[in-house]
């Protein structure tokens, strides 16, 4: 009783002590994913007891019709990966197996328990092995693959062989269609129908295969694409219509006359056809249903009855009954593309990207996409829906966020900046209204669509600064004023071409010079009086920079206001930032790791710093987390050893407040929950995360709102000593163990932080409770 009571009064204090400061609580773990994905485009689906399972560009999203549920599923999920071309269900076991390009398959009985099969994949005879179908039957899995066919036992979980060449025809053919039926194993590869019995005692012979044909009302030469077994018999479709082979002989198929795109079955003996925007299907009972879709179809399954799920190429899934069509997609951004990110205070947007390899416009107006963090919804901004002026008419491929003020500038490439507030654009500037110019003049009214906006970022004073690519004037200004001043194009080099833009804590506007490496204007504190301004080059060479290499990709500025550079063979930081604003050359220095330069000869495409002052630094081989010196490689995450979508890496942004990293990759973004916040100006208490701490919690414990390089003390109420932690920016991490490495006792507990010599002192209670 007394111990039960004791339990209930801790309760009610943590639940006091919660309520204070709930809005402080991080929204994960540290060390969890989270992926922010599309679903939008379809690549096939599947059913199971009535649940439909849909693969996507965004990994897969199953939909419950009696609950109305929707979850989706990626590699924080246990995918192999995001991007799968192919799709089954065994109708024996109800397994379900799901194949991508790079010869992966994930197979599962339920989605909280997914295995693999990497056999493929690990292969390094075959160079493409992209996974097109699969056939099952009696424990045997049939693959086909881009360079034949492999079986697997899925008892065991092993290959038991593969085929890469069929009769007479060339060896490592693709193999794009499979299916079981008449105890032999059908393909279709080279457009041509092969057959093989499924006991045949070595399928590598060649000989084993049969070639079948003519196909009765075929004409010779005609092709044939695909095969599918349903209620027993097997199908073929062809450029000139869909066959059926009954008693050993192909017979055109009446009930699906005229040519389709996709031939399919669903279930035991459901069967359909797709072509275009039509779909076609006959029922296990032998009923018909003809639908048209809103958008062009990649594939069908029948739930049950008169209900089924449509895979649409562009919009994702749609569930189809008698006179009812309900689009079910997840939340999500319009699609997967992300160049750079702005993101603070809880708020995320996206810029999906505006130029060629060639920095060229690329005209897609895709607009911008904008979350709010923790909330399930998306905004899809653009010109069509209103969501950004009408004048818009090009792609965004910059981004920046005024944490100040939380409003985004978004920057087109081609038609200036618009200003966001809470996913509203506020206003928009151009060259007819601002100081923006357009490549020709300072504002050429038939051009307006190229006012390329290469780089945005804030002085101390709040002044805007924004780089121009190409532009008749590349450097303009905007004050809190909103007037803007533009710095002669004379004050630059011939043929710049300022591709990006930070200003660090002396004012000095750093501008990556593509291939040329760095240009920074200094305007000796007077940023509305260009006369007394110059432009700095630097490059390689000693005395001239000594950049690793003249082709930056980066900029970042460090919580001691040094400037990192990525380049295309490392990474470099300028330290003497006075004599840059003195109007002084001066050398970057190489931050050392393992007695080499960091990260030499790796292709660094974006860094950013976190509270702690530790840098992420992208590449095109995962993401480096490094020390606050850069001499010492904390982390290196891949798509290979973590949930990270792909190995490049176009930008990272942190939101102070969390912690949480986002990561824009080439398939999409994705984000890591950081363990380091920005620390707190001044400390009004500190908030403990979870609490109450369950003894059966295994995660890590976060204590957030301290000071830059503040140490915290774990004690009991008495003052015992029981941890000291040193904090991440404004964040601490406690593994819950005292200094013997024993979980601490059930009771009350506070987090004592100050700074190194005691300043900004702060208070925190949590508790502790077993059961």
């Amino acid at each position: 009783m007394n111990t039960m009571m004791s339990t209930a009064r801790l309760l009610l204090l943590a639940g006091l002590m919660l309520g204070a400061s709930a809005m402080a609580q991080p929204r994960r773990a540290p060390g969890t994913w989270r992926s922010y994905l599309s679903h939008t485009l379809c690549r096939g689906v599947t059913e199971r007891g009535g649940i439909a399972y849909t693969i996507t560009t965004g990994g897969l999203y199953t939909y419950n019709p009696s609950s109305g549920e929707v979850r989706t599923y990626s590699t924080e999920d246990g995918l192999s990966g995001i991007e799968p071309t192919a799709i089954h269900r065994d109708l024996q076991t109800g397994r379900i197996f799901i194949g991508y390009a790079d010869g992966m398959i994930d197979q599962f009985d339920e989605l909280d328990d997914i295995g693999y099969y990497s056999d493929i994949q690990r292969n390094t005879f075959f160079a493409d092995k992209r996974v097109n179908d699969f056939a099952s039957q009696d424990s045997r899995l049939y693959v086909a693959t881009n360079f034949g066919l492999v079986v697997y036992d899925t008892q065991a979980g092993l290959p038991l062989t593969d085929v890469s060449q069929f009769g007479n025809a060339a060896s490592r053919l693709p193999v794009r269609s499979v299916a079981i039926a008449d105890g032999r194993i059908w393909i279709v590869s080279a457009n041509l129908v092969y057959s093989a019995s499924r006991t045949a005692p070595n399928l590598k012979d060649p000989a084993a295969w049969q070639l079948e044909g003519p196909l009765q009302g075929v004409p010779e030469g005609r092709r044939l694409y695909e095969v599918a077994a349903a209620g027993g018999m097997l199908y073929a479709r062809g450029d000139s219509g869909i066959f059926r082979r009954e008693a050993g002989v192909w017979q055109r198929f009446t009930p699906f006359d005229g040519r389709w795109d996709r031939l399919f079955s669903s279930g035991t003996d459901g069967l359909g056809v797709i072509r275009l925007d039509r779909v076609y299907l006959r029922t296990g009972e032998g009923r018909f249903f003809d639908m048209y879709l809103p958008n062009t179809v990649a594939d069908a399954a029948i739930l049950e009855n008169e209900r089924f799920a449509i895979a649409l190429d562009f919009f994702g899934m749609w569930e189809v009954r008698p006179g009812i069509l309900t689009s079910i997609l997840p939340p999500g951004p319009a699609n997967n593309e992300c160049n750079r990110l702005a993101v603070g205070n809880g708020e995320l947007y996206i810029a999906p990207g505006g130029y060629d390899g060639a920095f060229a416009p690329t005209l897609s107006a895709q607009g911008v996409y904008y979350h709010r963090l923790g909330d399930t919804a998306w905004t899809w901004l653009t010109g069509a829906n209103a969501g950004l002026p009408p004048a818009v008419a090009t792609g965004f491929a910059r981004a920046r966020y005024d944490q100040a003020n939380s409003t985004a500038y978004l920057g087109s490439w081609g038609s200036g900046i618009v200003q966001l507030q809470a996913g509203a654009a506020s206003d928009h500037y151009h060259c007819a209204n601002s100081g923006i110019t357009t490549i020709a003049q300072p504002c050429d009214t038939n051009n307006r669509l190229n006012s390329r906006v290469s780089g945005m970022d804030f002085d101390a004073q709040g002044n805007l600064w924004v780089s121009l690519d190409f532009a008749f004037e590349p450097l303009v200004m905007r004050n809190p004023a909103g007037e803007w001043v533009r710095v002669p194009a004379f004050k630059f080099p011939q043929n710049d071409h300022i591709v990006d833009l930070l200003v660090d804590d002396f004012g000095n506007k750093w501008m990556i010079n593509s291939e040329q490496g760095l240009l920074v204007y200094t305007e000796n504190g007077t940023p509305d009086v260009w006369d007394d301004g110059r432009v700095l080059a630097l490059r390689t060479g000693v005395n001239q920079g000594d950049l690793p290499n003249n082709e930056v990709l980066a900029l970042a500025k460090d919580r001691d206001g040094f400037v990192w550079v990525g380049t295309s063979t490392g990474v470099t930081v300028f330290y003497d930032l006075a004599s840059i604003s003195l109007g002084n050359i001066v050398d970057a220095s190489e931050p050392v790791y393992n007695r080499t330069a960091l990260l030499k000869n790796t292709v660094v495409t974006c860094i950013a710093v976190d509270g702690g002052n530790r840098k992420w630094i992208g590449t095109e081989n995962g993401v480096f987390l490094v020390s606050e010196a850069g001499d010492e490689v904390l982390f290196q995450f891949t798509e290979e050893n973590s949930p990270l979508l792909s190995n490049v890496i176009n930008d990272i942004q942190i939101d102070p407040g969390s912690g949480e990293v986002f990561i824009a990759t080439s398939r999409g973004l994705i984000s890591y929950q950081g363990d380091a916040t920005a620390p707190a100006e001044a400390c009004e208490g500190l908030f403990v995360y979870p609490n109450p701490v369950f003894s059966d919690y295994e995660g890590q414990i976060m204590i957030q709102g301290t000071g830059f390089a503040s140490a915290v003390r774990i004690t009991t109420v008495s003052g015992l000593l029981v941890r000291e932690v040193e904090a991440q920016g404004g964040t601490a991490v406690w593994d819950g163990l005292d200094v013997y490495g024993r979980k601490v006792r059930s009771g009350l507990y506070l987090a004592l932080a100050a700074g190194p010599n005691g300043e900004n002192p702060c208070l925190g209670k949590f508790v502790i409770i077993n059961r």
